[in-house]
């Protein structure tokens, strides 16, 4: 019984915070004072799917400290079952290894996902030179059920950039440990073939020229490009889109425009995705401190 009243206790400190956070986040509402659109910054989608993920990861932490107390809670009320302090332990632990495997599981997507955040942060960083060019950048362009990473457009073009951040493995070999060896589609790694990234940026430019398609009733070249930060890229074996490691791409990106883009279609263009890619700050309720 003593358990019981514990657990009743821990549950109701819980349910007592979060009906005084709701009440505190009511008691004086504001407005947010922007007016205007924010535009995406790179990576916006990765970073807002991390912060649910640390949530989700914080929620299996506590689920897992409280896991044995609960177990203890509800077998102390089978008095007379027998073996009863061993199913106690065994269920405690067998319950707490899964939510702490649980929770490992979560970090380490965390971990994979903060590394494709900081690789679209890299590669617009990359990006950057080409404003002084006269061409325009816009990030996380929200598509059906994906998004592109980057989109370029300037005097040479349009470029829809993809970005692939990967870790490497240094085992003292060298050059070798940092060589992606390009061939057509397939992605040659130290240790693995990556045949799903050149295929991912071709489809999402063919996707976007539909899409213009739609709204300037038009037709308009989108040129894929895939970015790997920090890779030596070797493309001596042919590639069939362009593929890089972020570097120089000022000098890059316009070699491989596929049209020119007349002035008086620029603006157009820029006014199209401006408006995909930039959001309204939130304006629901806001509470005061």
């Amino acid at each position: 019984m003593n358990f019981l009243i514990l657990e009743l206790t821990y549950l109701g400190l819980f349910v007592g915070m979060f009906v005084v956070w709701i009440w505190f986040r009511d008691r004086r509402p504001v407005k947010l004072p922007f007016t205007e659109d924010f535009r995406n910054q790179p990576g916006k989608s990765l970073l807002n799917e991390l912060d649910d993920l640390k949530l989700d990861a914080f929620g299996l932490l506590i689920t897992a400290f409280l896991l044995p107390f609960i177990a203890t809670a509800i077998f102390s009320q089978l008095s007379d079952l027998e073996n009863r302090n061993s199913l106690v332990v065994v269920c405690g632990v067998v319950a707490w290894l899964i939510m702490v495997g649980a929770f490992f599981k979560k970090t380490r997507i965390i971990r994979n996902y903060k590394l494709g955040y900081l690789g679209e942060v890299y590669v617009a960083q990359c990006l950057m030179p080409l404003v002084a060019k006269h061409y325009r950048l816009f990030h996380d362009y929200p598509c059906r059920d994906f998004n592109i990473d980057h989109v370029v457009i300037g005097p040479e073009g349009i470029f829809a950039v993809e970005t692939k951040a990967r870790r490497k493995r240094d085992r003292k070999g060298g050059s070798n440990d940092v060589k992606v060896r390009v061939q057509g589609d397939v992605l040659h790694f130290p240790d693995w073939t990556d045949e799903e990234s050149i295929p991912q940026a071709k489809r999402q430019a063919k996707w976007l020229e539909k899409e213009m398609i739609k709204e300037f009733a038009e037709p308009y070249q989108v040129v894929p490009v895939l970015v790997i930060p920090g890779w030596y890229i070797d493309t001596s074996a042919g590639s069939s889109i362009l593929v890089c490691n972020g570097r120089e791409m000022e000098k890059i990106i316009p070699k491989w425009g596929k049209e020119k883009l007349s002035r008086d279609r620029l603006p157009k263009l820029v006014g199209f995705f401006r408006r995909r890619c930039s959001y309204r700050p939130d304006q629901e309720t806001t509470k005061a401190k």
